[in-house]
């Protein structure tokens, strides 16, 4: 994804220059840029004790260090890694999916659970986290 960003603002350069770049990216540079999520994550935990979006809470226990995600995104978003059909066979039949705020109603529906929709238990992505495997399971 840097490397993609660096080409397109190279190509945006051509456009307006007429000159082009050669784009470079070590790895390094975009694992650091990944790290500051881990980086704001032990702030949170050495502050709070507790992580909400990991799914040790709030039934588990938090530890010095954040603890690893699993198949949870960790992200303020309920997520989770899902089977796809064929994972038995393909090691790639998974899909990662995060249910968002603007798509809450569809997946609801989808889901066969129209009710949640309203239910106040369910009515932000803040409120939905304590119930996430209930509909990731």
């Amino acid at each position: 994804m840097h490397l993609l960003i660096g080409l397109l603002a190279a190509l945006l350069h051509r456009e307006k220059t007429g000159r082009g770049q050669r784009v470079t990216m070590s790895m390094q540079d975009a694992v650091l840029n990944l790290c500051r999520v881990k980086l704001r994550d032990q702030q949170r935990l050495d502050k709070l004790g507790y992580l909400e979006e990991y799914p040790q809470y709030p039934n588990g226990t938090f530890g010095d260090a954040v603890p690893r995600g699993g198949n949870a995104g960790g992200g303020g978003q309920p997520g989770w890694i899902l089977k796809c059909k064929g994972w038995e066979t393909d090691p790639n039949a998974y899909i990662y999916f995060t249910i968002q705020e603007q798509n809450w109603e569809n997946t609801c529906k989808a889901i066969g659970k129209p009710e949640w929709i309203t239910d106040p238990a369910y009515s932000t992505a803040h409120a939905r986290q304590p119930h996430i495997f209930r509909y990731f399971c």
